[in-house]
């Protein structure tokens, strides 16, 4: 009955309402029919909608961008305006969702369903679309997902002042904001930056104004992943083979195992032994890397480099218990 998937084309103008119904009052978040088909057509996989009994319930529109294209200190406008269908991070900058009140008890069955499955105590359309995307991300390997963030909690401010930028840090410290902790935090995303007043009239925030990008982190990668990166470093690398006197590939093929995933990188006959032992210490370092790299993004993985003589050398990954 709750289903999370693309919007189309024909859902734009529901999505549009969508939005224009929650974010209407706060003018860095309008948003019109051309921009939204702007990145649908750029990203229509990613422009995430969810639907119950066929109506739109939730929807998030995101873009790509390289972040080498952002300014130092990039600010909201700057996430959501330098899009780039290819780039490296992909970013939902504005989530909108309501509960019909005829639906709501059925709801809200579904949604406590989705949170008994995740071993989470609540569970929001919100979170489920995010999820979704983060799914999708890690799919499509798209190296990082950001996603730009209201906190829900933070206590209004009788004067209405906008937030301080020391505000919003003491309320995330605190680790209890619905939407910050329950919507990304949970997925593995951490704080990346806090800009005080990037949403000045959030409904979230009683008008005190407060966004939080938040980061998900590098790509996950896999033992099938490293033994592709090693695979790919060693395309087109050449080795001088004395005995014919020319300069003559590495032959490489991978393949699974018990053991985990396997490179292996077979060497002309005629190359010379310091050759060799260079070659095979600049592999030992690059399988290095990549563990160290895999630890980074928060699945470790254990490299192995074995030879046998001066030919063949396997490269194994596989995840560390």
């Amino acid at each position: 009955m709750l289903e999370v998937r693309a919007i189309k084309p024909e859902e734009i103008h529901a999505a549009l309402e969508l939005h224009q119904q929650k974010w209407k009052p706060d003018h860095h978040l309008v948003i019109d029919d051309k921009t939204i088909q702007r990145h649908m057509k750029a990203n229509p996989e990613f422009q995430i909608g969810a639907f119950f009994k066929g109506k739109l319930i939730g929807v998030v529109t995101t873009a790509r961008f390289d972040q080498a294209q952002l300014p130092r200190n990039p600010s909201y406008e700057d996430i959501r305006m330098k899009t780039k269908p290819d780039g490296d991070t992909q970013a939902c900058f504005i989530l909108s969702t309501k509960m019909p009140r005829e639906f709501r008890e059925a709801i809200q069955r579904e949604l406590d369903a989705h949170a008994l499955l995740d071993g989470v105590e609540k569970k929001t359309i919100g979170a489920l679309i995010i999820k979704k995307v983060a799914q999708m991300r890690v799919q499509q390997k798209i190296p990082h997902l950001w996603a730009a963030s209201t906190p829900a909690d933070l206590k209004p401010d009788p004067s209405g002042k906008p937030a301080t930028l020391e505000e919003v840090q003491a309320h995330l410290d605190e680790g209890t904001d619905s939407v910050i902790f329950g919507h990304h935090h949970v997925l593995g995303a951490r704080v990346k930056k806090i800009v005080p007043g990037g949403r000045p009239h959030s409904p979230n925030l009683s008008g005190r104004g407060g966004l939080v990008i938040m980061d998900y982190g590098p790509l996950p990668i896999t033992p099938e992943d490293a033994a592709q990166n090693v695979q790919d470093r060693m395309q087109g690398l050449n080795f001088y083979d004395r005995e014919k006197s020319q300069s003559v590939p590495a032959m490489t093929a991978t393949t699974k195992t018990r053991e985990g995933h396997v490179v292996s990188i077979e060497l002309p006959m005629g190359v010379a032994n310091t050759e060799f032992r260079r070659f095979i210490h600049a592999v030992q370092t690059h399988a290095e890397n990549v563990e160290k790299e895999s630890r980074s993004a928060g699945s470790p993985l254990h490299a192995e480099v074995s030879h046998a003589g001066l030919r063949l050398i396997h490269v194994t990954f596989k995840e560390k218990p």
